[in-house]
C-alpha cells in the first residue's frame, strides 16, 4: 500500500433517508481505526442537510451528489470514486457492529496475505430485536448469496476489469449476486472471518414476495449463465428456496431456529 493511501473505502448509497444516513455516520465516527475514507453517494439532497458531515473533522467524508439510475449504478459510482485497498458497502442505516472491527479486518488482511474478499457475520435487526446470522461458506454461492453485503470487504483491484461491476442492465434485482458469482468463477481468494461485521435492519421492499420472485428469476439466469449449473440443480435449489420462504413467512419461529444462532 502506498504511503498516505486509505486502506478502507466505506461506500454509502442513500436516497431521501437522512435519518438512516446519520445513524451510519455516527457508527463510522466511533471507529477506532481511522485509515479509511467514507464515500457517500446521495440523491435528492439539499446541501444544507449535509453540513454536519462536511464540518465533522473526525470523519474523512467525500460527498457525491449524483443523478444515478438506481442503487447499483450509485454503488458503481462509489467504486469509481474510491481509493481504498478494500471496499465495503454500508448503505444508509447500516451500522458497524463494534468500533474495533476495521482494525481487526486490517490485521487479518495483512496476516492472511490480503485475500480478494473477506466476509463475516451479521446482526439482523427485526422489529428492534437483534438476531445473529452466521454467513455460509462462500461455496454456497450456488444456492444464493452466502453473506450480507454489509459484512463483505472487497479488494478494490478485483473490480478493475469491469466497466460496470454491478450490472444493473442485465440484473435489476440481483446485480450483487451476479458480481459475486463472477468472482467465484474467476477463482478469487475468499476468506471467512469469524466476527460480526455489521448490523442492518431487516425489512422493506427487498423482502417482499414480489421482489423475491423477481430476484429468483434473475438468480436462475445467473446460475445458468455465470455459474454454469445444469437445469436439474437449479430447479432443485429453487424448490428449497420456496420451501424456506414458506417457513419464513408462515412458520417464522422454525425459520429463526434454522437460520439464526445464539452468540
Amino acid at each position: 500500500m502506498t504511503k498516505n493511501k486509505k486502506f478502507f473505502s466505506i461506500i454509502t448509497v442513500s436516497k431521501n433517508d437522512l435519518s438512516g444516513l446519520k445513524k451510519t455516520y455516527l457508527s463510522i465516527k466511533k471507529l477506532n481505526y481511522k485509515n479509511y475514507e467514507w464515500i457517500v453517494v446521495l440523491k435528492k439532497y439539499k446541501k444544507k442537510n449535509l453540513e454536519l458531515f462536511k464540518k465533522e473533522k473526525k470523519i474523512n467524508a467525500k460527498i457525491i451528489s449524483n443523478k444515478d439510475k438506481n442503487l447499483w449504478d450509485a454503488m458503481n459510482i462509489g467504486i469509481k470514486n474510491s481509493s481504498g485497498e478494500y471496499l465495503i458497502f454500508m448503505n444508509s442505516g447500516d451500522l458497524f457492529y463494534k468500533k474495533e472491527i476495521l482494525n481487526k479486518v486490517f490485521n487479518l488482511a495483512s496476516k492472511k496475505k490480503y485475500p480478494d474478499i473477506i466476509y463475516g457475520d451479521t446482526i439482523e435487526k427485526i422489529k428492534n430485536i437483534k438476531h445473529y446470522k452466521r454467513s455460509l461458506n462462500h461455496k454456497y454461492v450456488y444456492y444464493g448469496m452466502f453473506a450480507n453485503h454489509q459484512s463483505i470487504f472487497f479488494k478494490k483491484k478485483i473490480f478493475d476489469i469491469y466497466k460496470r461491476p454491478f450490472d444493473y442492465i442485465n440484473y435489476k434485482y440481483s446485480a450483487d449476486y451476479a458480481l459475486v458469482a463472477k468472482f467465484i468463477k474467476s477463482k478469487k481468494k475468499f476468506f471467512y472471518f469469524n466476527e460480526i461485521i455489521s448490523i442492518f435492519s431487516y425489512g422493506g421492499m427487498s423482502y417482499s414476495k414480489q421482489y423475491l420472485d423477481n430476484s429468483r428469476r434473475e438468480h436462475f439466469k445467473i446460475k445458468k449463465k455465470i455459474l454454469k449449473m445444469n437445469y436439474f440443480s437449479i430447479f432443485f435449489i429453487y424448490a428449497i428456496q420456496n420451501l424456506l420462504w414458506f417457513i419464513r413467512t408462515f412458520l417464522n419461529p422454525i425459520y429463526k431456529h434454522i437460520r439464526y444462532y445464539k452468540q
